[in-house]
């Protein structure tokens, strides 16, 4: 066993504990998990390997998504409140590219990058661990509930995470602050691994096949 293993695996003990010490009051959870991850206890790609249930074979938390979303918006406002700290960024909402492009300086284009390097990997393995729990499937003709949750929740995850970058991009600067335009297109771009071109390039890759992937992969082409 790795010791990555071992961290994933006592992040994942720790965050089972959680759920059940809230006894299934979704408002305690979020509210529990989101101190976890502001004090860096837990990190979201760890939440991410639990919620779906990776760890121990389990099934994935129902609507996964929406704790998954929790995750990914503090990690990203770390990030941001990074930047902010060593002078280079603005202010952060709640909600890299190598060289300068459409008026971005130098600076701005090293912050693109930063986000870019939170979330693309991150959302990567989203795909790569939901279309490993699809290739699972034991019946080739037809999605179970868990199976229609995974799929639903990849399209609710990844469209609010294209938000929140996309928040997170036009606050960054100052006087070169990113326009909405601009910042939607970056999110769209192969690199973020936010388009639906790249998603599903990712979810093929995996080498599973099932109706699920399927399904997954066809909605994915469509976004």
């Amino acid at each position: 066993v790795t010791e990555d293993g071992l961290l994933i695996a006592g992040v994942a003990h720790l965050l089972e504990t959680m759920s059940k010490a809230t006894g299934g009051n979704r408002i305690m959870l979020e509210g529990c998990l989101k101190c976890l991850l502001d004090h860096d206890i837990v990190e979201a790609k760890h939440v991410l390997t639990w919620l779906l249930g990776v760890e121990d074979g389990r099934d994935a938390v129902l609507h996964w998504w929406n704790l998954s979303t929790i995750a990914f918006r503090v990690g990203l406002n770390k990030v941001a409140e990074r930047l902010a700290g060593s002078g280079q960024t603005g202010m952060v909402v709640d909600r890299g590219e190598s060289e300068e492009t459409d008026g971005e300086n130098a600076e701005t284009t090293r912050q693109i990058a930063t986000i870019r390097e939170f979330c693309a990997p991150l959302i990567k393995n989203t795909v790569l661990l939901v279309c490993q729990k699809l290739g699972q499937s034991g019946d080739p003709k037809k999605l179970n509930p868990v199976e229609v949750d995974l799929v639903e929740g990849v399209k609710r995850f990844v469209v609010a995470a294209r938000l929140l970058v996309r928040d997170t991009l036009t606050a960054i600067g100052d006087d070169k602050a990113i326009k909405t335009e601009r910042a939607m297109e970056l999110v769209l771009s192969l690199e973020f691994g936010l388009s639906g071109e790249a998603l599903a390039s990712t979810c093929r890759s995996d080498g599973s096949s099932s109706n699920g992937i399927d399904m997954l992969v066809a909605i994915l082409e469509a976004m």
